[in-house]
């Protein structure tokens, strides 16, 4: 467990803790009977799904809830109890006390302000200081927190920072005065797996050096499993679980939990052959519309309806002083009576998908696609003149093939040119130079008609569903639209339509609606659906399960999965997420700056990774099992990835590598076969002992 012993009584205590919005139909109670202990020194993990009621949860304890809002319950810190307190009590107790890291990095820094003044400005709203100590403790903040170059950084603005130099600048504005308690809300959220792995050594090493006490508010298990002491587990509003992390991903409690876990898909480990993430049928509650009773009720294999489930309000029950579980059918599962995943949840998928991939490169017979030496090159433009003051090499040379019915992914961080490569090969951005051919067709030297049918034959499905759906057409509407560009309209097409929708699992009464009245996994259902509407063989998933709940990924990936089975598709996922690739794909290709650096398949690849930036991004992917995250090998990388407008030379990894030699400073490395189709472009290749352990 992280920091020093619990002490005998909690540093922050919720108890009962309620809230009641104003909404279009009436009051809306957010919050129901929310109760929490945080020790000094300790980590509490706050999960659940979108919607849950975890942010509310943080906000109502920071005071930081809309005027309109009704709290009741008891809040207190140390003592103090923030739930009476006045506007000026917590003005004085917010940043010293305690206080919040928030989701957005970018949103809750100031644009105009230096970050240096923004870290500087929290300081001194508590405390005078002298002006030099000031600097010198802005810039220790800085230091602590991992951002190289501190006294340059300090200067410097939010957009002149990555995602994670910015993440860490709100730490260390969080941390600027020491508070007992920090509240880090989704934290990591959205940042690459290399990048949340430093954020979170980061929380550890803060709260190693000053006993803090930390309410991580997350949805990412594996984040809990290597964080928290303790969790709880949230769902519409109330908790449903709790206990200490080890007991409670050991056996989970309640149905709830035990689905959240089984969800997840995990890179630490083989897949057994016809198994599959577990999918909670249907979605989370609006919470002007909970159901009665236990709220999981709709959604939970063993509910006893109608009493007592659809009935009564589970109360927390006490299984052990450690832990409690608010269901009726807890105390049977906790004992091992019950299973609170049922078999028939486990099903295989609907078919075995072989791979004709043979290694890399094309497979027998004609290959699906074929890119060789693609480059996109980008024009950077400054002053009032616009002229061109540099170049982007967003992709910088890329072979890859796919076989048809093969998933192939394309992983890396942030910036090293994967959603720029998959637009290239659907030319919906122009490429620099190269080939690529679908089915023997050269894209890039194809007519506007040629293209047209190409485009046929190849769809993309976008990252953001939301933004990609026309929020003024309905559902029907967006689902035949492909049809109507491509012309094939006609007697049959209304049917097509209702079957599209129904083959990615909505029904018929999805129809008629609109984007904004979906949820998220339901607007990236229906992106799927016309991206199939034309027949394509060949699918662009550029990360359509990023932004998605864990188990809301686990219906879509499953989704995936059948089509292929059922369709023949061929994928070529773009993801971040290392083991959504091993959940779905043959083959993977690792980009870094925009070249590939190694590929092969999927499982030789993670599970003996031959390039040290494979090595790093696989040590830094979270595994839901908190024996295993605690004591496993991690590489962390130093600094972030160089600007694309002046990579390094040679090898373009060189910077961050503990291998680099003089050789990787003036020779692009060359791929190397390491057996089995295996590709490895580096010139100091071989596996990094233990780095999963």
């Amino acid at each position: 467990m992280n920091g020093p012993a619990a002490a005998a009584s909690p540093v922050l205590r919720v108890e009962g803790l309620s809230v009641v919005l104003p909404g279009p139909h009436g009051p809306v109670r957010v919050l129901d009977g929310v109760d929490l202990r945080l020790d000094a020194g300790r980590t509490l993990g706050l999960v659940g799904e979108s919607g849950s009621g975890k942010t509310t949860t943080a906000l109502a304890v920071m005071g930081l809830l809309p005027p309109s809002a009704r709290r009741t319950g008891a809040v207190t810190l140390g003592g103090v109890a923030l739930h009476t307190a006045d506007e000026r009590t917590m003005t004085g107790v917010r940043g010293r006390r305690i206080a919040m890291v928030f989701q957005g990095s970018l949103g809750a820094l100031n644009p105009v302000m230096r970050v240096g003044d923004q870290i500087a400005e929290a300081i001194t709203v508590h405390r005078r200081i002298g002006a030099a100590e000031l600097r010198d403790r802005v810039h220790e903040l800085l230091s602590d927190v991992g951002i190289p170059d501190p006294w340059r950084r300090a200067d410097q603005y939010p957009h002149e920072l990555s995602g994670g130099m910015r993440q860490r600048v709100s730490i260390a504005m969080a941390v600027a005065n020491d508070p007992e308690v920090l509240i880090a809300d989704e934290a990591t959220t959205a940042l690459d797996v290399t990048v949340q792995a430093q954020v979170l050594d980061v929380l550890r090493r803060i709260q190693e050096r000053r006993a803090t006490a930390i309410l991580l508010v997350t949805h990412d298990l594996g984040v809990v499993a290597g964080l928290a002491d303790r969790v709880a587990v949230m769902y519409a509003g109330r908790i449903v679980e709790e206990g200490p992390v080890d007991a409670l991903f050991a056996r989970p409690g309640h149905p709830y939990t035990a689905a959240l876990l089984a969800a997840l898909v995990r890179l630490d480990r083989p897949v057994p052959p016809g198994t599959r993430p577990v999918a909670i049928p249907g979605s989370p509650p609006r919470l002007d519309e909970v159901p009665p009773g236990c709220a999981f009720h709709p959604r939970c294999p063993l509910a006893l309806l109608p009493e007592p489930c659809g009935r009564a309000v589970p109360e927390a029950q006490v299984a052990t002083p450690a832990r409690r579980v608010a269901c009726h059918r807890g105390a049977e599962v906790l004992s091992g009576r019950l299973d609170p995943l049922p078999v028939e949840q486990r099903a295989p998928v609907a078919a075995t998908v072989v791979s004709t991939a043979r290694g890399v490169g094309p497979a027998s017979g004609p290959p699906l696609l074929e890119v060789e030496g693609l480059v996109t090159v980008f024009p950077v433009r400054g002053g009032w003149r616009r002229r061109v003051v540099g170049r982007v090499e967003a992709v910088a040379g890329v072979d890859l093939a796919l076989a048809p019915g093969e998933a192939l992914g394309v992983v890396g961080e942030s910036g090293c040119g994967k959603t720029t490569l998959a637009r290239s090969v659907l030319r919906l951005v122009e490429p620099t130079s190269g080939s690529v051919r679908i089915h023997g067709v050269d894209v890039l030297r194809a007519e506007r008609a040629t293209l047209r049918r190409l485009r046929r034959r190849a769809q993309i499905v976008f990252q953001d569903p939301e933004a990609s759906l026309d929020p003024r057409m309905t559902v029907a509407a967006i689902v035949a639209e492909p049809l109507r560009i491509h012309r094939l309209w006609d007697a049959d097409a209304p049917q097509r339509v209702r079957d599209l929708i129904g083959m990615v699992g909505l029904d018929a009464g999805h129809l008629d609606r609109y984007p904004h009245e979906l949820s998220g996994g339901q607007q990236q259902r229906v992106a799927i659906a016309r991206a199939l509407a034309t027949g394509p063989e060949l699918l662009v998933l550029d990360e359509p399960v990023t932004a998605l709940d864990p188990s809301v990924r686990a219906g879509v990936l499953n989704l995936l999965a059948d089509l292929r089975a059922e369709l023949g598709l061929g994928y070529l996922l773009i993801a971040h997420d290392l083991a959504v690739v091993a959940r779905t794909c043959d083959r993977v290709a690792v980009m870094y700056l925009g070249r590939v650096v190694e590929t092969g398949p999927v499982a030789e690849v993670f599970s003996t990774p031959q390039h040290p930036y494979t090595q790093a991004l696989c040590s830094a992917v979270p595994v839901p099992d908190p024996a295993v995250e605690r004591t496993r090998r991690r590489i962390l990388l130093e600094g972030d990835v160089p600007s694309p407008l002046d990579p390094p030379s040679g090898c373009r990894f060189r910077t961050r590598c503990r291998r680099a030699d003089e050789r990787c400073a003036t020779e692009v490395p060359v791929p190397t076969d390491r057996g089995g189709g295996h590709l490895v472009a580096c010139h100091h290749p071989g596996p990094e002992a233990g780095w999963g352990s």
